[in-house]
């Protein structure tokens, strides 16, 4: 299945956007802040965890 012209420029555009490498930047500061002894691989698995869960649930869902 190939991609539309358009969806390739839409997915590159938020790749390169400034203002959400900017708010992704600032969320990361704010991560700092808030767990300054907390590692990046930390973060990573306790998001893994959630996704997971996250898929767990939506499969236990009646919608």
């Amino acid at each position: 299945m190939k991609t539309p012209p358009e969806s390739k420029e839409v997915l590159e555009m938020a790749d390169d956007d400034p203002r959400i490498l900017k708010m992704m930047e600032n969320d990361l500061k704010r991560w700092k802040k808030k767990y300054p002894n907390v590692t990046r691989k930390e973060i990573d698995q306790k998001l893994d965890g959630m996704l997971a869960s996250e898929k767990e649930l939506r499969k236990k869902s009646e919608y």
